[in-house]
């Protein structure tokens, strides 16, 4: 029997559908295994150190399939970073988009502001292996400064909520300030992964509510 032109074209798709299918699965399972590579090599040593030879080994890939995906370690990490990035901004704009995060007035309570679902401890939960071995002693300073950078634009978002009426100078602080904060509370987690993310949010959320000497003021024992 022979197959008219519709018929065709469609099973032409279809081939065409599922060779494309099966080429993206092999591309993600190969770049998974250049991936996590690259961080096992950096829990021993520096990502300077790192040679195209160590990695392609340990991946079990040759060297061609290795530049058919990169230009080189530093697209590798770029990638592993964007991925990251990419999560988290889209986690975040998720909340944006849902009626979680509205506009504030004056006399917002905190809650308003940090909210449970704008819990970004609880993103990077699943990420605490990674991230300890990117932000860790082995890791490049690029993939710190990347992820201050992208809490910055986060934190300009919440901020936003908020319409306050800010000098150039406070906006620049503020913001360097929160990134640097939550920064700080991120690498501690980092070194303390037995605390759970609830932990950790608590704990950030009610300084960053109270300021340090409300805190440690809420925390004073009494006459």
């Amino acid at each position: 029997w022979e197959l008219d032109g519709i018929q065709a074209s469609i099973l032409e798709r279809l081939l065409h559908f599922e060779v494309n299918s099966m080429y993206e699965k092999k591309r993600k399972k190969t770049e998974k295994q250049i991936e996590d590579s690259l961080l096992q090599l950096m829990k021993e040593q520096t990502f300077e150190t790192i040679s195209i030879r160590q990695l392609i080994d340990l991946a079990e890939v040759n060297r061609s399939t290795f530049y058919r995906h990169y230009l080189d370690k530093y697209d590798l990490l770029e990638k592993i970073e964007d991925r990251l990035l990419g999560d988290l901004q889209a986690y975040y704009q998720e909340v944006l988009e849902s009626a979680c995060l509205f506009k504030l007035e004056k006399d917002f309570k905190v809650e308003d502001y940090i909210h449970e679902k704008q819990n970004l401890f609880h993103f990077f939960e699943p990420y605490l292996e990674d991230l300890a071995i990117l932000l860790g002693p082995n890791g490049s300073p690029t993939s710190s400064r990347r992820l201050q950078e992208a809490l910055r634009e986060i934190f300009c978002q919440s901020i936003s909520l908020a319409d306050p009426h800010l000098e150039e100078v406070e906006v620049d602080l503020l913001l360097n300030h929160q990134a640097a904060s939550f920064m700080g509370t991120l690498t501690y987690w980092l070194a303390h992964p037995r605390y759970k993310a609830q932990q950790m949010s608590d704990f950030h959320a009610r300084v960053t509510a109270v300021g340090l000497a409300g805190f440690v003021r809420e925390h004073m024992q009494g006459d």
